[in-house]
């Protein structure tokens, strides 16, 4: 069928096939479209004749009616705190979304972020492959997308399906662990893990690893959970009645920046002193931790790059190659006055 006449625009190709035609790398096609890079003149010339000729730019609704592809990504959040819309404080997401959006423009891929993929309005969306942030286990978003036959990478794993799962995780148990120890150096010899409640394997990881601690150093476990979206004033209440009773810690690890700053709050309106009396530490990073007087110790989580490595795995796994099944990020330890005593008091 000639499209010319059929009334249908003309089909735009992808960033690989310009690649293709003009013998180089999508890379340096991607260079060049966007006026970056040091290509000769040229190879430059080349590119932007051969884009223009096989219609790169043109219309990509044309382009998936006749290659079923659609030249979109999508992006889905699970944690509650990001599917409700208020990424306030929840900078690793934030990250995440800039990261991937960042790689996919440079891919020649478009980023489309669903609400939820399990509502009616959500569920038609068209797209070629699909993120999937911080999975539940045995994940119903995930399971609708392969319904559809839509391929998924999901930052980190879905805890109840690791052996099938394609992402791109961290490692959570090594940077806790190197937070934990310094914990300890510091004195501490009782603590609190205010945990979220979403069943992720981010929140499976890091409860091991504060088991794994307690049990090293003789400690006994303590985990308070509240849900992720009641943020710094679900947290303040929780610890705010913690400390009335005679069982307090001396040390709080808060599972997010938000959490650790409502922790934070709640002991100094008790007229307790920080680090002095009890120490708090985050294990997510945000300019809450950072800005937070005193500055509060955290796990950067490194979101743009989890996000950008998720898209680059899935961008692989679509156009035909075999990207390792997962890969991990090493969070890096933050350690800021919070955390830091002076041991020889």
């Amino acid at each position: 069928m000639n499209n010319t006449n059929s009334g249908i625009p003309p089909i735009r190709a992808t960033i690989s096939d310009v690649a293709r035609a003009a013998g180089v790398s999508k890379t340096t096609v991607s260079q060049i479209l966007n006026g970056k890079g040091r290509a000769s003149e040229q190879t430059r010339a080349l590119v932007l004749e051969v884009a223009a000729r096989i219609g790169y730019g043109a219309n990509p609704i044309a382009r998936s009616l006749r290659t079923g592809r659609t030249g979109v990504l999508g992006i889905v959040f699970r944690p509650t705190d990001a599917v409700s819309g208020s990424l306030v404080g929840t900078e690793f997401h934030i990250r995440v979304a800039g990261g991937a959006a960042a790689s996919a423009l440079s891919l020649g891929y478009g980023l489309l972020h669903l609400p939820d993929p399990l509502r009616a309005n959500d569920s038609g969306y068209p797209m070629d492959g699909c993120i999937v942030v911080a999975p539940y286990g045995t994940d119903q978003v995930i399971d609708e997308l392969g319904r559809r036959g839509i391929p998924v990478v999901s930052v980190d794993p879905d805890p109840d399906r690791t052996e099938q799962s394609m992402y791109v995780g961290r490692d959570e148990s090594g940077a806790a662990q190197e937070l934990f120890s310094h914990i300890s150096r510091m004195g501490a010899q009782s603590s609190v893990l205010l945990s979220i409640t979403d069943d992720n394997a981010w929140k499976r990881g890091f409860e091991a690893s504060y088991h794994a601690w307690c049990n090293s150093t003789g400690q006994p476990v303590r985990v308070i959970e509240t849900p992720g979206i009641s943020g710094s004033e679900g947290a303040y209440k929780v610890i705010a009645q913690l400390l009335t009773t005679e069982s307090k810690p001396d040390v709080i690890i808060a599972a997010t920046s938000r959490f650790a700053v409502g922790a934070a709050q709640a002991v100094s309106n008790a007229n307790l002193r920080i680090p002095q009396d009890i120490m708090i530490a985050a294990l997510s990073d945000s300019e809450l931790a950072r800005s937070h007087q005193p500055p509060i110790s955290a796990l950067d989580l490194h979101g743009d790059v989890v996000g950008k490595e998720a898209i680059l795995k899935l961008v692989q796994f679509l156009e035909g190659h075999r990207p390792a099944r997962f890969s991990q990020i090493r969070p890096t330890v933050r350690l800021r006055e919070s955390t830091e005593r002076d041991i020889d008091r």
